[in-house]
């Protein structure tokens, strides 16, 4: 292997202490070039940032600079895994048709994926884990959070007006005394019908700040009237979670509601709409043969009654117009089409199930880590608690600035360890699933839901299709699928290449 290449790695701050630096990343990246004869031009790194997203700044650099690759001679992107590019099947899409479309291959020095139709297949396999593997990490997460809420702990930064609780025997939260008289003072002020303007106004002579040290805006202290916190409550709507909180209140409940029933606000009678009609399953996610713009569906009104249309919405086109029944058909068409032959779900079990050996065995290796290094730190702490009794050397000030600081490293390891704890998961049902539903498309798609057909086109076919002419077609083929077609059925083909272990004998 000949060729240029540019390195990307990335790091999120949770993740240095599973040993994956950058330093060790890019080490091992430019080892396998120099192994492969690849010159490396330049090497992206991304600090601190996640992969949920395509959001990060040295990734869009890098892609960017990927459009004259020609012109520089790069014919390689190097990572150190999967994951550190994309967490989700749909990015790792994006990724992968971005750099063969300017004719680069990604390489892994430590995952066996290229351009090849089986090292595709692989590719998108890990992705698919590494998608799993962050929505079971939010799940954890979640759940946590939740537990803690229900307890009435504040989960999140303390607001204005109170600190975090840091002593063994404190609260989630603890009130500023500074602060609790003039946050008491604005509730009484808007109680009593002051404007908001002139209290906060007041507050702000007298020295209300927000924990940047500015002067709050109108914005923020409207937040702060209608936040029951305040009253000694903790509410999170969108976890359904209202519970007695296990702090001090700084206001009453009565004048906490006195204070909601003094407020205005302008209604907006505007609805949200809809984007995913159930009408249009295909809305938004089937294209414009002639435009590439997403085409959207209506009812048009004949005579005896409606008829529905998908459409272009572009209005300098608008040359696309066809029947919903007509496109849907052709779309079912297109699922059994694209459903996996039984001989290549064979291959991809072995895959998986390989696969996710390994993935135990990562997992496991690095939780006995963060064990042993949470130990460590008890240890710190139980050191730390008898030096401050003991009363040898160490002030409180002392004592409550490193107990804070051992308890932020604690909090840090025990997040460490259950995002990487792998979640027991039936893989045989799994498979089971996953198989019975590839083998099949048109009959799931027929079973679904309408509110779940949009995340089934979006985690399946992710890229969308497009329509022109009564043809439809995928803009690329979908990520299970990918190069399959052109793979022959004989057995000798159906053998993974170096890298897929164990690799059966000729």
């Amino acid at each position: 292997m000949v060729g240029k290449a540019y390195i990307y790695i990335r790091v999120s701050s949770e993740e240095q202490v599973s040993n994956n630096s950058l330093d060790t990343q890019e080490k091992t990246c430019r080892d396998y070039c120099q192994r492969e004869n690849i010159d490396v031009v330049r090497v992206f790194r991304d600090e601190g940032e996640s992969a949920k997203t395509m959001k990060r700044s040295q990734l869009k650099m890098m892609l960017d600079s990927c459009v004259n690759a020609k012109k520089l001679g790069i014919t390689h992107v190097v990572i150190f895994k999967s994951d550190r590019i994309a967490r989700n099947v749909n990015d790792y899409s994006v990724i992968g048709a971005i750099l063969r479309k300017n004719g680069i291959t990604l390489v892994s020095p430590l995952e066996a994926f290229d351009d090849t139709a089986s090292g595709k297949l692989y590719g998108n396999i890990l992705a698919s884990f590494a998608q799993y593997d962050n929505d079971a990490r939010s799940e954890r997460t979640k759940m946590g959070m939740i537990e803690g809420l229900n307890q009435g702990q504040w989960m999140w930064r303390a607001p204005v007006g109170y600190r975090r609780g840091l002593m063994p025997n404190e609260p989630s939260l603890v009130i500023d005394a500074e602060l609790k008289q003039l946050i008491e003072m604005g509730f009484v002020r808007v109680s009593q019908g002051v404007a908001k303007d002139a209290v906060l106004r007041e507050l702000t002579s007298l020295g209300l700040r927000t924990k940047a040290g500015r002067k709050m805006s109108k914005q923020s202290f409207n937040e702060l009237l209608r936040n029951p916190l305040y009253a000694g409550r903790v509410v999170s709507k969108k976890l359904n979670v209202d519970r007695i909180g296990d702090f001090e209140p700084i206001v009453s409940e009565e004048l906490f509601n006195s204070v909601q029933e003094q407020r205005t606000s302008r209604k907006s009678n505007a609805k949200q709409r809809n984007l995913d009609n159930p009408d249009f399953p295909l809305r938004r996610w089937v294209q414009c043969g002639e435009c590439l713009t997403p085409m959207t569906g209506s009812w048009s009104t004949g005579r005896p009654k409606k008829y529905p249309y998908y459409h272009c919405r572009n209005k300098d086109c608008q040359k696309v117009n066809v029947r919903k029944e007509y496109l849907e058909t052709l779309f079912i068409e297109l699922l059994d089409e694209k459903s996996v032959a039984p001989q290549m779900l064979k291959l991809m079990e072995e895959v998986v199930r390989e696969m996710w050996k390994e993935r135990h065995k990562l997992a496991n290796e690095i939780v006995r880590k963060v064990e042993k290094q949470i130990e460590e730190m008890k240890l710190k702490q139980d050191r730390l608690m008898d030096l401050y009794i003991s009363g040898k050397g160490i002030t409180e000030d002392q004592f409550v600035k490193t107990s804070s600081d051992l308890e932020r490293e604690m909090v840090e390891l025990r997040l460490s360890k259950d995002r990487e704890s792998i979640v027991e998961v039936d893989i045989d049902g799994v498979i089971e699933f996953a198989q019975s539903m590839l083998l099949d498309l048109p009959k799931c798609w027929n079973r679904l839901e309408p509110q779940r057909r949009p995340q089934f086109l979006r985690a399946m076919i992710p890229n969308g299709a497009t329509y022109s002419n009564g043809v439809i077609g995928t803009v690329e083929s979908p990520w299970f699928v990918m190069g399959l077609n052109s793979v022959p059925t004989t057995n000798a083909a159906l053998a993974p290449p170096t890298g897929f272990e164990p690799v059966p004998p000729p």
